[in-house]
This record gives C-alpha cells, sequence and structure tokens, in this order.
C-alpha cells in the first residue's frame, strides 16, 4: 500500500563509515508522531526515525530550517509476518528545496 504523508520533521542525521567490515551510508529524518493514547497510558507525541536515502540526501537537506514540515511518499510492506514502512521520496514544504528521489538514494526502509 503505498501513500503520502505530510510529516513535522524534528531533525536529520547521517552516518557513513565502516565498522568491522561492514559499510553503511544512510541519511534518516526524525518524525513528530502522535503516540498512541486508546489504553489511556499515553498523552502527546513521540518521535519515529525514517531512514531517506545516503549521506548525499543529508548533504542536499541539512540546511534546511528545524523542525520544518515534509510530504513523505511511504508503502508499506510485508513478509506475511511482519511489514515495514518504506520511503520513496522525501519533499520539503520549503520553497527551495527539491525533493529527494530514488534516483539519490531517497528510496530506503524504515
Amino acid at each position: 500500500m503505498r501513500f503520502q504523508a505530510e510529516v513535522n520533521v524534528i531533525g536529520m542525521k547521517m552516518g557513513k563509515g565502516e565498522v568491522e567490515g561492514t559499510t553503511y551510508d544512510y541519511t534518516r529524518v526524525f518524525v513528530e508522531q502522535p503516540l498512541d493514547t486508546s489504553r489511556g497510558e499515553a498523552v502527546g507525541s513521540g518521535v519515529e526515525a525514517y531512514q531517506i536515502g545516503t549521506s548525499t540526501v543529508f548533504a542536499q537537506f541539512s540546511k534546511l530550517p528545524f523542525p520544518h514540515k515534509a510530504v513523505l511518499d511511504l508503502e508499506l510492506v510485508t513478509t506475511g509476518k511482519t511489514s515495514k514502512t518504506v520511503v520513496h521520496g522525501y519533499q520539503p514544504k520549503a520553497a527551495s528545496a527539491k525533493p529527494a528521489s530514488a534516483a539519490d538514494g531517497a528510496q530506503a526502509a524504515r
């Protein structure tokens, strides 16, 4: 199931390097999300991290003001046992920013 969501992005973090022979290269955005209040045990908001691509995406968007609004192009996928959210695109609401796409390394799983 693919859909778009307007979100409040409160931070961004990148990582690039190698640990014990395994290389990594990512950018994550931290998105404000409401807590589950259905059981009466939580109120307010929490934060969820979504991987939006490689460290090149960080270089492209790190100068934006935080927090800011953005549109995430998302897809829910499943193995039949577990599900995950895949980010296919990230479009900040700032007028000067260009969208990140799969061509920029923006397709990644959460």
